[in-house]
């Protein structure tokens, strides 16, 4: 037997592990090669701390799916996971075939499953094989965030239908300038970023305008570039908004990023996708995300600085800045300049009290 065969034998047995926590280093391996290919599994292996953040929404996913029902008939181990994240890739599967396909296995094992428990088996796979919240409402409730439902039919239609190209506000006039990113959002702004695991919440404004939403995981994004399920250009466009949002070589905001990263379990390689030049920032060269960046930027525009930091940070309108810090500065120069002059002269007062001649 050659050492792949031997390698691949090893990993089909990780697979069949149960799906609880804690995960070895090998089954991780196992786990992203069979859902996302060998190269992405092999990128895992020179830097496991990429896919933690990865390996954090997997386990909770699969543990919030398995406290409900009886998920656990359907898919009790990792492999079961990884064969319906296949079948969902393929496009001659739709929702019900896939469910068919799982009724038939599980007839074998002479349990009776209800329909809505495979469905739900469903639902977990292609939220852990395509990172977008999907599932009924009661199933994978989450506060505040964007749920696909699929009711019938093939997953990539589902998708093509929460990730439109078509914008529907007023794209005049918009411009990311280059101090449009995730660092003055935060600092300048004072705009609370959520990072989320959830594709569907990427750049979603919330909380009456407080906060905002930002996927993260670039790693998971380059292993999808050559995905049939999510609409051509979406995995390419949503890099480009992390290039927006991490401009590469702006030192600042890579040092602002790794402050946050430590805090949180968050993909180093967003800040490695590039930096868009001024002909990328156009809001024209954005279609499913336009109207989502169109709402933060007006949000980051009509936001006004709290507190004398944000107000030095705050560097959006140049000439308003340097007129109301050189106003400051005048003000707290002449105010020095007046106090010191009181006090020269209230000591001379008081040094000819003490000597009138």
């Amino acid at each position: 037997m050659s050492v792949e065969m031997e390698l691949q034998e090893v990993l089909l047995q990780e697979l069949q592990d149960e799906t609880k926590h804690p995960y070895s280093s090998l089954l991780k391996y196992a786990i992203l090669s069979s859902i996302f290919g060998n190269k992405t599994a092999a990128d895992f292996m020179k830097n496991t701390n990429l896919w933690r953040g990865y390996f954090e929404y997997y386990t909770s996913e699969c543990e919030t799916a398995m406290s409900v029902g009886r998920l656990h008939w359907v898919v009790k181990t990792h492999q079961d996971i990884v064969r319906i994240v296949e079948l969902l890739r393929d496009p001659s599967n739709s929702r019900e075939s896939i469910k068919d396909k799982e009724k038939d296995r599980i007839v074998t094992t002479q349990l009776q499953v209800s329909d809505e428990v495979i469905y739900n088996a469903i639902d977990l796979a292609a939220r852990l094989g395509f990172m977008t919240l999907i599932g009924s409402s009661e199933q994978v409730f989450r506060g505040g965030e964007r749920c696909v439902t699929w009711d019938d039919g093939q997953l990539e239609t589902a998708l093509a239908t929460e990730f439109s190209r078509t914008g529907v506000l007023e794209k005049e006039h918009v411009k990311l300038e280059k101090l449009f990113n995730a660092r003055s959002l935060d600092r300048i702004a004072g705009l609370q970023i959520i990072w989320t695991s959830n594709l569907a919440n990427h750049l979603r404004v919330q909380n009456d305008d407080k906060e905002v939403s930002i996927f993260h995981y670039a790693s998971f994004l380059t292993s999808q570039k050559q995905s049939a399920v999510f609409p051509p250009g979406l995995i390419e466009e949503t890099i480009r908004t992390l290039e927006l949002l991490f401009p590469q070589f702006d030192d600042d905001s890579n040092d602002w990023f790794r402050k946050k990263a430590r805090k949180g379990n968050l993909d180093a390689n967003a800040i490695k996708c590039g930096q868009l030049a001024a002909e990328g920032r156009q809001i024209e060269n954005f279609h499913y995300w336009r109207d989502r960046l169109i709402i933060l930027k007006q949000v980051f525009d009509e936001a006004e600085p709290r507190g004398l930091k944000r107000w030095w940070r705050d560097r959006r309108k140049p000439v308003q800045w340097y007129n109301f810090w050189l106003a400051v500065a005048l003000i707290v120069g002449m105010t020095f300049f007046f106090g010191v002059i009181q006090s020269v002269e209230g000591a001379m007062q008081v040094y000819k009290a003490y000597h009138p001649s």
